[in-house]
Formats: structure tokens, sequence, C-alpha cells
């Protein structure tokens, strides 16, 4: 959406966005458990050209984001452009025609000049390997697939995982299901959610003051810049106090320990929420820390052989997020695949661009994941469109970044990596790839992001003009 609103903006009206999904929404479209909501203050959570005065909360809900997304897409008349219901099946540069030939879940191929990828990490979802969890008799549920006729009331209910999706879920599904086991591989640090509702007062006077939302949008933002710079200290011993305190709201001491990381804060995702923990304190809540060694048709069987009797079984297991574009054919110069040409590690020069792919753009692309994902999308896009304006400045026909200016920019990015002190901690987190990269985060805020992109880097791709076998 991002990218579709600058380059209108920029006088490109030849666009076509292919969308698999029936509206506008993305993740938030697909992604509908109890209890979803933003982990990043709302009034980030907007593009800086269509803020949202009406934001109710300090974390907004899943519905209240999914609007927000449904009417931007509205508001910035991107309809007409959208296929939606088609899915994007396969891609292939064509170096004779200088021109990709995309695949569609339609049975249809097209031809496009230049093509950009919105896919992002999660949108492939990871089942836990469990063996015989197909063997299964009662209902299976992905937490990322959630059923809008699903009904937990009275029922026995298993939910495996113990991250993001998991700590949401949780508080909410305990309150009405008649128990619950929560199988926990490996505990988290939850830090408290400082969540507030707006006031009616308070969203009337943002919606007759748009000046209001832009600065606290400067606000917010600006203490996030500080905390979202990974390779800069943080007070981890005030953050870690308040996981602790956090924890102290399980009232029963062998459960409060169960759930107790044994790595250090910050090395796997960052977490938050006030329900988590006191979710433990009901008597209908059970932490199961045995690994779960088989399925059977009615249940889960722990290492210690103990069957737990299941009516529903919820995996909130999250994705295989270090595939990226890698979960469709995509083939470039002289065919090659992407998943061959990246050989399980992702990379790219500056989350963007991939070398042997001309004409290719990625937003939300390798290594680019961190603070605002918003701020990193526009900037991504803005990047774009700058780079198709000069392509048709210049009568270039088609561009690719230069294999070492690729290389050299990976190499700096593991360094400043390597400077992350907590990312270094042993612990499982999905950062890292199976060879053990970190293929997913940005160690940097959108301030050094944002210079990084702005400054000229033309002498760093190779440019086509005017036929597409003659390369400078």
């Amino acid at each position: 959406m991002a990218a579709a609103h600058y380059l209108r903006e920029a006088g490109f009206n030849t666009l076509v966005l292919w969308e698999k999904n029936k509206d506008f929404g993305g993740t938030w479209y697909l992604n509908r458990y109890p209890g979803l909501e933003c982990d990043v203050p709302s009034h980030l959570y907007s593009f800086s050209f269509d803020l949202n005065p009406g934001w109710t909360r300090t974390y907004a809900s899943q519905p209240e984001i999914l609007a927000y997304f449904q009417a931007a897409g509205d508001r910035m008349r991107l309809r007409e452009f959208v296929r939606f219901g088609v899915e994007v099946t396969s891609a292939t540069w064509d170096g004779k025609k200088c021109v990709w030939r995309v695949g569609l879940s339609t049975g249809v191929e097209e031809e496009i000049d230049i093509l950009v990828s919105a896919q992002g990490m999660f949108n492939r979802i990871k089942w836990p390997e469990i063996p015989s969890l197909d063997s299964f008799a009662g209902k299976l549920v992905h937490a990322a697939r959630w059923p809008d006729e699903l009904t937990l009331v009275g029922r026995r209910v298993a939910v495996v995982g113990s991250a993001a999706s998991a700590i949401q879920m949780i508080p909410e599904i305990a309150r009405e299901v008649g128990h619950l086991d929560v199988y926990q591989r490996t505990p988290s640090w939850v830090a408290p959610k400082d969540c507030m509702e707006f006031d009616v007062g308070t969203i009337a006077a943002r919606a007759a003051d748009p000046a209001l939302v832009v600065a606290e949008r400067r606000r917010i933002f600006e203490g996030f810049e500080e905390f979202a710079d990974w390779t800069k200290p943080k007070n981890e011993e005030e953050i870690l106090g308040a996981c602790h305190a956090n924890l102290a709201l399980v009232e029963n001491t062998e459960v409060r320990q169960k759930l107790t990381p044994t790595f250090n804060w910050g090395c796997a995702r960052p977490l938050s929420s006030n329900a988590y923990y006191p979710a433990f304190n009901r008597a209908n809540v059970t932490l199961v820390t045995e690994r779960v060694q088989a399925a059977t048709s009615t249940g889960l069987v722990d290492a210690g052989g103990i069957e737990r009797r299941h009516d529903v079984i919820i995996c909130a297991t999250g994705f295989h997020v270090d595939l990226f574009l890698a979960v469709i054919p995509v083939r470039g110069e002289e065919g090659i695949d992407i998943a061959s040409a990246w050989n399980g590690t992702p990379r790219a020069y500056l989350g963007i661009l991939t070398a042997g792919f001309p004409n290719l753009f990625m937003l939300y692309g390798p290594n680019t994941n961190n603070g605002s994902i918003i701020e990193m999308l526009e900037l991504q896009a803005r990047y774009i469109v700058r780079h198709v304006e000069w392509m048709i400045a210049n009568d270039i026909v088609a561009l690719a970044v230069r294999p070492e200016a690729e290389a050299a920019y990976n190499d700096e990015l593991r360094y400043e990596i390597a400077k992350v002190g907590v990312w270094q901690g042993n612990c499982h987190n999905y950062y890292l790839n199976n060879a053990g990269y970190n293929v997913t985060q940005y160690p940097r805020n959108m301030g050094f992001y944002r210079e990084r992109l702005s400054r000229p880097d033309w002498d760093k791709l190779i440019i086509h003009s005017k036929a597409c076998a003659k390369a400078t």
C-alpha cells in the first residue's frame, strides 16, 4: 500500500497490485486470534501520510488495525488497482525482453516491467514437529489461521507455544475454556505493557487538530528510535527488573520458576503483556514444560508418557520467517532460482535488491525487521520510487545490484549484528536461520536506515540501457 501510494504520488498510474486475500489488511486480515493486538504503539502503526486520530488504545486491537488499513486503501483510492483474491505463484525474468513474467493463481501469466514484492516475513505458517499430529481427531488450529466459527466454551484446549501470539491469546481463551494446557518449550521474558484506552475527549481533540497527532507520533517515535538501535547498550538491569516484577504476579513458585527464562533479555523477541502471567493463577490453566512426544487421536503425549486429552489443539508456533520471496519459484538471470541463489541464507542490498534479479525490489526483505515497520516500509517505498524515476529519466530498462555491493553491505550488516550483545545469547528465536545467521533483524534504528537509503548508490548498480543484452 505504501509503495502504491508513493508511486501514484510520483505520477505512475499503470500499476497492478495482486492480493491473495479478499481485502486490504495483509497479516491483519489473516490473523484473527482472540487478544491479537499491535506490539508497538498505535500511532506508529499508521502511515505518515494518513495518520489516524481515532485510535482508541495505546496498542490497537486487530479489528481496529484491519479497519484502519481497509479505510486507508479507500482514502488512497487503491481499489481500482488491486486484484483481490489473486495470488502470485511464480516470477521469471525474461532477459531478452527485460520483463518479469508473473504467474498467477488464475492460471494467467502477465508481463511486468518492474516487480515489487510486499510478501514480507509472516506469510507461511509453521506447524510444530509433533509426530502423528494429523491423527488428532479433534479440532486442530493454527493461531495464524483462526476459524471464525471456533467455539472454546467449556472445552479442553491445548496451546502449543509460548511466544508472541500465545501470550496474547492465552489470557483471553482461559476465561472461557473448561481447561487449558499450555505446552511451553522455552519461556519468554514478558515485560509489563503500558496499556490505556483513550477517552472520548482526547480522540475528539486529535480529530479536530491533526497537529496533536503529529506531535504525539513524533514523541513516541523519538523514544522508540532510542530503543530500536540495538548497537547501543540497553538498561538491561532495569528491563529485567520490570520482567521479574511482572513474573512475581504468578502465585505458584514452581510455575513461576518454569516461566523464567535462563537466557538474557533481548536474546529473543521482546514481549509485553499485563495479562499473560496472571493467567497461570487460574485453576483451569496448567503449564506443561515436558517435551511433546506425540499426538494421538484424543490428545498429546509428553516425554514422560503422560497423555492429556484435548478437544482442541491450537498451535501458536509462528511462521517460516526466513523464506521471504523463496516461498514461490522466482527465477532471475540465467534461470537461477532465488532459493538456490540464497542457499538457505536470504540476503539483499539494503534489504531491497538482490544480485542476479533485475528490476525486482523487496519490501520487508532480509534483515529489515526492527522498530516501526510502517516507517521501514515507507523508507523502502520512497527508495524504490526514486530508483524507478531515475531509470525512466536515463532510459534504463533494467537495473540490478552488483554482487560485490550486495556482499559488502551484508558484511557490514553482520559486523553490526555481532555488536548486539543480547543477540549473541544461547536461546531459540526466529532471528536465526538453520545455518545460525540472523536473517531477519536490522540492528540500527530508522534514522540510521533512512540515512543509509538516502545515499546515492548508482555505482552499486548494474544498469541495462536500451537493450538487455548490454550491461554497463
